[in-house]
């Protein structure tokens, strides 16, 4: 078989695999990558939240087999996609990342987490200030 071939049918094969997560009403993702990274398949059958309780899933099923934390596996693919957004031609590993990129990424991560944070909080201070008696 061709590349072009295998690619096709492995295309088929991904939306076969959303479309029966559709139908089931199942959240689905499958990701097909050679090891160059570059011609990756992947489909997702699901709403934003659902998608991050299956990565959550998926992460807390890895900490499981490797013995790695899930906490550690998040904060390394939360900083490595950082990077991307920093410079999407990076292709090294975290571990070979310079002290000052790295420091850039880590603050994009924590403005998120801060933003994050001040929206619960907002959140939770509207709520808790409800009365509705006095509504």
């Amino acid at each position: 078989m061709s590349e072009n071939e295998n690619r096709a049918e492995l295309e088929e094969f991904i939306k076969r695999f959303v479309s029966e997560c559709h139908q089931k009403n199942y959240s689905g993702l499958a990701v097909a990558m050679p090891a160059d990274e570059k011609k990756s398949q992947i489909g997702i059958s699901t709403n934003y939240i659902d998608a991050v309780y299956l990565l959550r899933t998926v992460l807390h099923k890895l900490q499981e087999v490797t013995g790695i934390s899930s906490i550690l596996l998040a904060t390394h693919l939360a900083l490595s996609i950082a990077i991307l957004d920093i410079d999407a031609s990076r292709d090294e590993p975290i571990e070979k990342i310079d002290s000052a990129l790295l420091e850039k990424a880590s603050n994009i991560v924590r403005s998120y987490i801060d933003i994050q944070l001040a929206k619960t909080r907002l959140e939770e201070a509207r709520n808790f200030n409800y009365n509705p008696i006095l509504q």
